[in-house]
């Protein structure tokens, strides 16, 4: 017999293979697009920059060519040493950063330039800050003169005068401190020229920091007020204690025990009197009857 064909797949299966096919393109992913401002990328390390005239704008004129910088911060130690941190709008403005300028002599110091990890960028002052720091201001300054100096910036929620020659000025928007800032600076108040910073302090921050220290204002009124009276009712609760020990037993218990082993002594000591005094009436009555004997002898005769 001739041999059997081989059997044919169904038709299903291989219309099923296309089908694979046709959803590869599907899997293809968009290009993407540069990141900006990413933590621990866009901002770089800077020491060893020190040079006369020093200052932010300086400072962003050396690395402007590196990229777009959004944020600069500077510290300085008492040594006249320090750091600067540059945040750029993009990672790559970092990385060209780090690799043009690190090991190069800027203004006749050597620099390092590295990668800032841990360092965030900070919102700026602008854009939050309701509260102005002035100073110097003179002692003989109130709350209400330093007030008045400030009305026409806005409206102002709170006023703070120290006797170390500065103070704060609260104002109630963004906008009215940005006012005090731009119309406000340089005034002179009371004989002195002032000078003023956007500062962080709020209303409620003050009020949440002397809680946190017991300067908060306690109200007049109120149950509260009587804490004071906690240790009395604590000894009076303690008095019950001690009338329970003074009232203890034990004293009374030990009492019996020592007049249990006294009697005993006392019964034993009455028997042996008696016994010792029995023999005394016996040699009295033998006294007795020998005193007649005696008379007897008496009345004899002498011979």
């Amino acid at each position: 017999m001739p041999p059997k064909a081989p059997a044919k797949k169904p038709a299903a299966k291989v219309a099923a293979a296309p089908a694979k096919v046709a959803a590869a393109p599907a899997k293809v992913k968009p290009q993407k697009t540069e990141p900006k401002s990413e933590t621990g990328k866009a901002g770089v390390h800077i020491r060893g920059l020190k040079f006369d005239g020093m200052n932010r704008e300086s400072v962003k004129e050396l690395f402007a060519h590196c990229g777009p910088i959004s944020q600069l911060r500077t510290k300085k130690n008492a040594r006249g040493g320090g750091y600067v941190l540059i945040f750029f709008e993009q990672a790559s403005s970092a990385k060209k950063c780090v690799d043009s300028m690190n090991g190069k002599v800027v203004k006749g110091n050597r620099i390092q330039v590295s990668i800032a990890a841990n360092a965030k960028p900070v919102p700026d002052r602008a854009e939050y800050c309701q509260t102005v720091f002035v100073a110097p201001i003179s002692r003989a300054v109130t709350k209400d003169q330093l007030r008045e100096e400030f009305k026409t910036a806005g409206q102002t929620i709170k006023v703070r005068v120290y006797r170390a020659g500065y103070g704060f000025v609260y104002f109630k928007s963004v906008a009215d401190c940005t006012n005090a800032m731009r119309n406000l600076d340089g005034k002179e108040i009371a004989g002195k020229k002032v000078t003023l910073k956007r500062s962080v302090r709020t209303k409620e921050g003050d009020l949440k920091k002397a809680s946190r220290f017991g300067k908060a204002k306690v109200p007049k009124a109120g149950p509260k007020v009587k804490v004071a009276k906690a240790p009395a009712a604590d000894a009076k609760a303690a008095a019950p204690a001690t009338e329970a020990k003074a009232a203890a037993p034990a004293p009374a218990a030990k009492a019996p025990k020592v007049a249990a082993k006294v009697a005993p002594k006392v019964e034993k000591a009455a028997p042996a009197s008696t016994e010792k005094a029995a023999p005394a009436p016996a040699k009295a009555k033998a006294t007795h009857k020998a005193a007649p004997a005696a008379k007897a002898a008496k009345k004899q005769p002498k011979s």
